[in-house]
């Protein structure tokens, strides 16, 4: 997933600045169509991205997408983690999935 490879990069915040704010680059609405390899049809999908209502500290992000295989849903929270300086991102795909935390 793009967004997750991305923060997997492991940014470094200049001292004095807020880790998290630099999750703001994500905010907004993305779409997104691609043709995975040796796969029939195109993915579409649609990431809306906007701060949890507390402040900014988490960023909630939904998705709604279409692939050959059938429609998909996803909501993802990015936060940063001040214990251990490294952004996590906590990600439900579709309703009924059990909810995954990759170390990143």
């Amino acid at each position: 997933m793009p967004i997750v490879a991305l923060l997997a990069l492991g940014w470094a915040a200049p001292a004095g600045e807020d880790p998290a704010a630099k999750l703001g680059v994500l905010v907004g609405r993305w779409e997104i169509e691609a043709s995975a390899n040796g796969q029939t049809g195109k993915t579409h999908n649609i990431r809306e991205c906007r701060w949890a209502p507390q402040g900014h500290d988490y960023l909630v992000c939904s998705l709604i997408g279409s692939t050959p295989l059938g429609d998909h849903r996803q909501l993802t929270i990015f936060y940063y983690n001040t214990r251990e300086n490294n952004y996590i991102a906590v990600t439900i795909a579709d309703p009924v999935a059990k909810p995954q935390a990759p170390a990143m």
